[in-house]
């Protein structure tokens, strides 16, 4: 077993769920007494978070920048890749002589960016030196139904370079697949918590506030977008449910909504019924604690659909704030609604979420498809306790 003294994580997308992550995994490393190297375009962000919540920790950390425009998934070649894993290692042996420490293993964070390209494992390990691991979030060929298991990935799959000599295991957050991604590359694949900030304002929120004033004695249904999530879903909703029963709201980021032309049409009408049963308004949230708070005026958290195999960012802070969630059944995150029994998976169809919250909206009723010990259960695997855990099996090799 070797020992882990040093950490770089390496973080290289700029959005608020890697940004969560990229202070949680700090965070969690430091209250481990490990020294963490963070590269990350929102390093300043990460850093003023690390300052500020373990002052006493200050030597123990630092925080680099990282062109997130150097890496791109979508056009990374084998030259590129191989330019990128050479540039990094530089870097990293660059910031091993500057901090007098040596770095003992990398995480990147999500790390497909880094094992797109078809590129050769003895390459790869030529290129890079240290040992590493990293967030896999493409898992969708995992669930094909001709997967080859028991069997290496070929070159072209994305698990391929996992089999690099230098890779010490690979890390997931869809619990459903990490034995097949373990049956195909022969090493540890470790479960990762989804895993956020459940911290509230001290002061009373006036968007909070608002909102429930507003609603009066109805189900107040809200979402947030963080991610640029296409919200048609959500507001076909609103412009159908009963306006005596339910309060909607919608907003965060609405910009992938203003972009997608079904969504843009389904917006404009609803606004042209000039209906009192919702609040959406776009609104800049940078922290964890506005979105802590805008849920805590939630009755029910609606879970919009994500385009990667990641579970919606709200659904572990609903579970924690003890809201029933509507996800969707034909996503990963539906999958994980249906098996912790935090709220209920629904059809795509707008009659099967109307039927949703008419059973949410009974709270009287015996069978209802949550309880509060079912959320504290999922928002217990999701904690920095058990990134803890998960990130000790990582470091054991």
């Amino acid at each position: 077993m070797n020992q882990v003294n040093c950490v770089a994580l390496v973080f290289p997308r700029s959005s608020f769920r890697y940004r969560t992550y990229a202070m949680q995994y700090a965070k969690a490393l430091l209250e481990m007494n490990k020294t963490v190297f963070i590269f990350s375009p929102d390093w300043l962000i990460v850093n003023e978070y690390l300052l500020k919540i373990l002052p006493f920790k200050a030597r123990d950390f630092r925080c680099f920048p990282l062109d997130e425009t150097a890496i791109s998934f979508e056009n990374m070649g084998l030259t590129t890749a191989t330019f990128s894993w050479i540039k990094l290692n530089r870097r990293l042996k660059q910031t091993e002589k500057t901090m007098q420490t040596q770095i003992d293993f990398v995480f990147f964070c999500p790390v497909d960016e880094w094992i797109a390209a078809a590129n050769g494992k003895s390459i790869m390990d030529a290129s890079f030196k240290y040992p590493w691991s990293g967030l896999f979030i493409h898992t969708a060929h995992l669930y094909k139904k001709n997967l080859k298991t028991g069997v290496d990935p070929s070159i072209k799959d994305p698990d391929y370079l996992f089999l690099a000599n230098n890779c010490v295991g690979a890390a997931i957050l869809d619990r459903f697949k990490s034995q097949e991604l373990k049956s195909r590359i022969y090493k540890k694949v470790v479960v990762m918590p989804d895993v956020t900030d459940w911290s509230l304002h001290k002061k009373p929120n006036n968007l909070s506030n608002t909102i429930r004033k507003m609603a009066g004695n109805r189900m107040v249904v809200g979402t947030v977008l963080l991610e640029n999530e296409e919200a048609s879903g959500f507001l076909e909703m609103v412009s159908q449910a009963p306006e005596t029963d339910y309060f909607f709201v919608c907003t965060g980021n609405l910009t992938a909504t203003a972009k997608n032309k079904n969504s843009r049409q389904v917006l404009e009408q609803l606004l042209n019924k000039n209906k009192s049963n919702h609040y959406i308004a776009p609104m800049r949230v940078e922290s964890s604690e506005e979105v802590n708070n805008i849920i805590q005026s939630f009755d029910v958290c609606y879970l919009n659909e994500e385009k990667e195999s990641v579970p919606s960012f709200l659904l572990s802070k609903a579970a924690f704030f003890h809201k029933p969630v509507i996800g969707q059944s034909n996503q990963f995150q539906g999958r994980l609604v249906e098996t912790f029994h935090t709220g209920i998976a629904v059809e795509s169809s707008i009659d099967d979420q109307l039927k949703a919250l008419e059973i949410l909206n009974k709270p009287s009723s015996l069978d209802l498809p949550y309880s509060i010990s079912n959320m504290d259960n999922y928002a217990r695997l999701q904690d920095v306790e058990a990134l803890k855990d998960a990130l000790n099996d990582l470091l054991w090799f």
